[in-house]
């Protein structure tokens, strides 16, 4: 029984650490105090995503293409990015991710994760292990590495002036989304 925790668990826990959705949760924490709403957002996401990985298990990535998942990831993630650097330039703090920031945080992550290869272990142990041990173990991992990332973001956001956090986060949103489109 703890196998099937512990090895979903940890194996989702390093594959994750630094993934992108990690880096898109870390920089939208910096952009907004509602960080409740940033973790919601994410965990919700995450719950549907590898929720239905562990589900119906390697089937789902057989349903959308690759190709449709990495090049909508991709233009999602310019897309914020050059939302980001044209706030930039106006010279204000807000950012369009703050007026919903749950939403934001919800769009991000699903669209990153179909696909992903946490979504894919996820299915993976679903055909090895019991699923509802294989739910603790990933959500479990994932729930850590939301807080960190959230955490981090935060931490960031007191000690980085904010507009060199906003350009830095819309160029990194705008190098993901073009490796995502490179992948594709």
């Amino acid at each position: 029984m703890l196998a099937s925790i512990f090895i979903p668990f940890f194996t989702i826990l390093v594959a994750e650490l630094f993934d992108k959705s990690q880096v898109a949760i870390l920089l939208l924490s910096t952009k907004t105090h509602r960080l409740l709403h940033v973790f919601f957002g994410a965990m919700l996401a995450f719950l549907l995503v590898d929720g239905a990985a562990i589900l119906f298990g390697a089937w789902i990535a057989e349903m959308i293409p690759l190709l449709y998942i990495k090049t909508a990831s991709g233009l999602l993630f310019i897309a914020f990015g050059l939302l980001s650097l044209r706030h930039h330039k106006s010279q204000t703090k807000q950012i369009s991710v703050k007026k919903n920031v749950f939403a934001s945080s919800f769009l991000l992550i699903t669209v990153s994760e179909f696909g992903d290869k946490t979504q894919l272990a996820s299915a993976v142990f679903a055909t090895n292990y019991p699923l509802m041990y294989v739910a603790i173990g990933v959500f479990s991992a994932l729930f850590i590495l939301v807080v960190l990332a959230i955490l981090l973001g935060k931490f960031l956001a007191n000690i980085i002036k904010p507009q060199s956090l906003t350009l830095a986060s819309g160029v990194i949103f705008i190098l993901l989304g073009v490796l995502f489109l490179i992948s594709a």
